[in-house]
Order: C-alpha cells, then structure tokens, then sequence
C-alpha cells in the first residue's frame, strides 16, 4: 500500500538510485540501465519497516538519514490520504540516534562473530 502512496519523484530523489543515473550518464548508457526495481523501491521498504512499529525516533548511520525523512513523507502521505494510521517520526536535524560511522572492516568482524558471515550469508 504504501507504493501506491509514493511519488515516482520522491524516489527519483534517492541518492543511491541518483547515483546509479549518474554512473550511466558518464558511462554514455542509458539513463535506468541496469538497475532495478528494488533499488528503485529501497526507500519504501525502509519506509515500512520503520512505520510499521510506529517508530518515533529511529538509530541511523548517517547515510541513512534520507530513508528516514522519505519514511516521514511517505507516513505522512498515508496519514493525509486514509487517517492517523502511523506515527510521524521525528525529524533528524538534531537527533541524537544517528550512528558514528562504522567501517566496513569492522562491520564484517562482528559479522563474523555471529551466525551469519560478512555479506550476510548463513553458513551451512
């Protein structure tokens, strides 16, 4: 439901599907070749996620503080169209909940301390 919510130029504004065109403008392709829906549609997913436990206030690296202010948009497009259904979450500006940065070396160690290996694969 919430795709039916999202503006195509919402998500046109993704920095990482803003990224994907630019690659392939300077690589002289076009300008959606080779990538995906789910690319794409990334922010809606994140979007569910957080909505859908009516998060005020959401823990977020800072590469991540777009898909929380697109979540807001997107709970508030919802809220507009068919009541109070979600819970606005807050603004990001002065939020205390985003992450330092973690390096990937150091996210692949904890990866491997776990159950899943670095590239979140199970091990069999």
């Amino acid at each position: 439901m919430l795709t039916c919510v999202t503006s195509k130029g919402l998500l046109n504004r993704s920095h990482a599907y803003k990224a994907a065109v630019d690659r392939n403008v300077a690589d002289n392709e076009d300008d959606d070749a080779g990538i995906t829906a789910g690319l794409f549609m990334y922010p809606v997913l994140m979007a569910a996620d957080i909505l859908i436990f009516n998060a005020h206030r959401v823990p977020v690296g800072r590469d991540q503080i777009q898909h929380i202010e697109m979540a807001r948009d997107i709970g508030q497009r919802f809220n507009h169209l068919y009541g109070d259904a979600y819970r606005a979450v807050a603004r990001t500006e002065a939020d205390p909940f985003v992450l330092p940065a973690v390096s990937m070396a150091a996210r692949c160690r904890r990866a491997t301390t776990t159950r899943f290996r670095c590239g979140c694969r199970p091990r069999i």
